[in-house]
């Protein structure tokens, strides 16, 4: 249960989840306290309020505590069925489920104020284009949160020094940690997002707090440590995960802010508006159908 150990390579990032109990993993004792912390990251990095957030990734929902009351509307995508039929009971059917690829959003531009992306860009090989694709659906000056794993981690270095990874964690392009699992380096990220467009703010490190407690007493259990060494973890770049907060810039001729109550979906083929059939949208330039089937809408290509 919890995440596959073996994994075929023809498979794209999402298909992985597909069918498997993703909550385990994160119930576990090992993952608890890491992911009470990330709760707590993901609390304080969000606005208070909002009108319309965007949980890329979201599994079966494992963050939604931290935005559900929070914005007016939530929409939760994943690659998984399985998983988003999980969201939809962890959620009580309260938000917008989308099955659809992370990197061919079915969504109008400007539609959201807020995009989360956590533990899902190591599954994406091509950042640039999907930090532009992320772009495209936000509003000017809204907030885009996400984690990236980081090469200059002590683990990786040690592993590195040791002889048991082979790619260079000071090298900064992206390198293959293994099979499903890209490692970034700082430099890289903030350089992609300037070409996206986007404004860095900050980074708080995780994934170090939860390792020290297989060794050290309760003290080190607790997520109000975690919380106050994260800045520090994030300036040093010394932790395994880093949560990076960025808004987009203002730009010259972008579409106002549409209300919640206005269309959300494009076809993530041609980004034309939809039609609305029994059971499905339909695109009004292509004609591809997209099926709602029970409660989720299907933008799978």
């Amino acid at each position: 249960m919890g995440l596959p150990l073996e994994v075929d390579p023809n498979k794209k990032g999402y298909a992985i989840y597909e069918n498997i109990e993703y909550q385990d993993y994160w119930k576990g004792q090992q993952k608890i306290k890491l992911d009470e912390l990330e709760h707590a990251l993901v609390t304080r990095l969000l606005p208070a309020h909002g009108q319309r957030i965007l949980d890329i990734g979201c599994g079966y929902a494992r963050l939604a505590p931290c935005y559900m009351d929070r914005f007016e509307q939530v929409v939760l995508l994943d690659g998984s069925l399985s998983l988003l039929r999980q969201a939809q009971e962890h959620t009580q059917n309260r938000a917008v489920y989308v099955a659809a690829d992370a990197v061919k959003l079915p969504f109008m531009p400007a539609a959201f104020d807020a995009v989360l992306l956590i533990r899902v860009l190591h599954h994406l090989s091509d950042v640039d284009a999907s930090f532009a694709e992320f772009n495209r659906v936000q509003q000017d000056n809204s907030l885009f949160l996400f984690t990236y794993n980081n090469k200059l981690s002590p683990m990786i270095v040690w592993k590195w020094l040791t002889g048991r990874v082979k790619f260079c964690p000071f090298d900064t392009a992206p390198s293959v940690a293994n099979i499903h699992l890209l490692a970034h380096h700082p430099k890289f990220i903030r350089r992609s997002l300037r070409k996206a467009n986007f404004k860095y703010r900050t980074e708080l490190g995780a994934g170090v707090m939860d390792k020290l407690a297989n060794y050290t007493g309760r003290f080190w259990r607790l997520v109000p440590m975690g919380l106050f060494l994260a800045p520090f973890f994030g300036w040093t770049h010394l932790a395994p995960w880093m949560f990076c907060s960025a808004h987009k810039n203002p730009t010259a001729g972008s579409p106002p802010a549409p209300a919640v109550s206005s269309a959300l979906f494009a076809c993530p083929q041609c980004h034309s508006a939809l039609d609305e059939a029994e059971q499905s949208l339909v695109c009004s330039s292509c004609q591809r159908a997209y099926p709602i089937v029970d409660g989720i809408y299907d933008f799978r290509l």
